[in-house]
């Protein structure tokens, strides 16, 4: 939504010399898609079994799994730019993909990675168990919809998780 210059529920409108900023700081590598941190992939909403592919043709090696996902966001922006947000289920920015995808979704995280993940769509915290579930597959969710705990008029403040990383 941001590289079409869109903002999402009744978020602010976005100046338009920040889009420029942003993919400057992405085309540059200063921002990432996924970051590695001992032994950890996080990612925005964490990466699905739609990338178990790329996964095995790196070896199976996370690190070079977060480099290769930063090499193809960096060469997605034009794309992106010229508005082609939704692309095949395993594109960076589609459905599957490490910005939207739902823990959900059947298909599942991906398997032989532990994950950090920063987006917890409401359905998740409803189900009971749901979340246990996830971390016994490696994926730790550290934001739990904090935009609909305000929505569901909860009172402040609103839960958050933090993750702290050590020795994988």
């Amino acid at each position: 939504a941001f590289f079409q210059g869109e903002t999402i529920d009744e978020g602010p409108n976005v100046a338009p010399g920040l889009f420029g900023e942003v993919r400057r700081r992405i085309a540059s590598g200063e921002w990432t898609l996924a970051a590695f941190v001992d032994g950890v992939v996080v990612t925005h909403a964490g990466l699905s079994t739609a990338f178990t592919e790329l996964f095995a043709q790196v070896g199976g090696d996370a690190e070079r799994l977060v480099e290769s996902l930063n090499q193809k966001w960096r060469s997605s922006l034009q794309r992106i730019a010229e508005g082609s947000i939704w692309g095949s289920p395993d594109d960076l920015t589609g459905p599957s993909g490490p910005l939207w995808w739902r823990p959900s979704d059947p298909a599942g995280p991906l398997r032989g990675v532990t994950q950090v993940a920063g987006h917890t769509p409401r359905e998740i915290l409803r189900a009971p168990g749901a979340v246990a579930a996830l971390e016994r597959e490696g994926l730790y969710l550290i934001d739990p919809f904090t935009r609909g705990w305000v929505y569901d008029g909860m009172p402040d403040p609103a839960p958050c998780r933090f993750a702290v990383i050590e020795d994988g």
